[in-house]
């Protein structure tokens, strides 16, 4: 599609797939039918992308910023970001380390400039969405054309240096490094701390029962242990900051273990024989009150 009249069909497609300019369009199957016979008569490919419905999942990231680079002879102005923002059109492919791939992994469907800093939308496929989640290949070269003035992919690369320039590629592109924002890192962080809480509150259940049957805590006080153990709260302990947690189960592993269900009843080696009437019971208790019926029905 070299025609300039196939823009507004390229930016079509675009839209219907990863997205243009951050935007995407939903279509009905018609209407993705429709704008394929288009491309087709166009003389060109039809997209992927296009072919099936792709669920495309939005990720922000930093993808250069300005500054003066002396060991590869490059030297990126505010100006110079802001010129490739304005020139950005068409979305471009994410690859892996600058090398193409059958895998579709994403394009680079906006660019905008802020202050010195160069920001982008990614449109991740859900296969790579999971793959940048579990990986730590996150940071981006970003792929320029010879002259700086427009962006030709954006690359995943496992082991970034600096967000400085990078040696030319086999294509002659200039490779700028940048990363994704710290959504990644905020998504992972918040991950990190549901299965730490789902962990401590395992670990707090498994502690109360224990010390439940062990006789150490009462039926009645497990609930109220069991929050306490799942509790993030630090107080002073003597110079020390101490969990809660640690400090409960600390005083209850010290705590002698109860007999909880047990049964205490009077033994007696010999049955009460005695057939006092109420008022002898009663005389007796009046005039020995030191001697037990049974002693003085023994005695008589």
């Amino acid at each position: 599609m070299n025609d300039p009249n196939c823009a507004d069909l390229r930016r079509k497609m675009a839209a219907a797939g990863p997205g243009y300019r951050g935007e995407r369009a939903e279509l009905s199957a018609e209407e993705r039918q429709a704008l394929c016979y288009q491309i087709r008569e166009a003389g060109d490919a039809v997209p992927s992308y296009l072919m099936t419905q792709t669920e495309w999942i939005d990720r922000p990231a930093k993808l250069f910023e300005a500054g003066d680079f002396p060991d590869k002879g490059i030297s990126i102005a505010v100006q110079d970001l802001q010129e490739i923002a304005r020139g950005f059109d068409l979305p471009v492919p994410l690859l892996i380390e600058h090398s193409d791939s059958p895998l579709e992994l994403g394009y680079l469907t906006d660019v905008r400039c802020v202050g010195a800093e160069l920001f982008g939308t990614i449109a991740l496929t859900q296969e790579a969405d999971a793959i940048v989640r579990t990986s730590k290949g996150r940071s981006l070269s970003l792929g320029l054309s010879p002259d700086l003035r427009s962006i030709q992919e954006v690359s995943l690369v496992r082991h970034p240096r600096v967000p400085s320039a990078q040696l030319f590629t086999a294509t002659g592109h200039i490779c700028l490094q940048g990363m994704f924002t710290c959504d990644f890192a905020r998504e992972r962080e918040l991950e990190d701390r549901r299965f730490q809480a789902d962990q401590d509150k395992r670990d707090a259940e498994h502690r109360v029962r224990t010390f439940v049957s062990q006789g150490r805590l009462c039926p009645a006080q497990a609930e109220l242990a069991r929050a306490m153990m799942s509790s993030d709260t630090v107080v002073d302990f003597g110079e020390d900051k101490r969990p809660v947690r640690e400090l409960l189960i600390a005083m209850i592993e010290r705590q002698p273990p109860m007999a909880l269900f047990g049964e205490t009843v009077p033994i007696t080696t010999e049955p009460a024989n005695h057939l006092f009437l109420p008022e002898e019971a009663a005389f007796y208790a009046r005039h020995f009150p030191g001697i037990g019926l049974d002693d003085i029905a023994r005695g008589r």
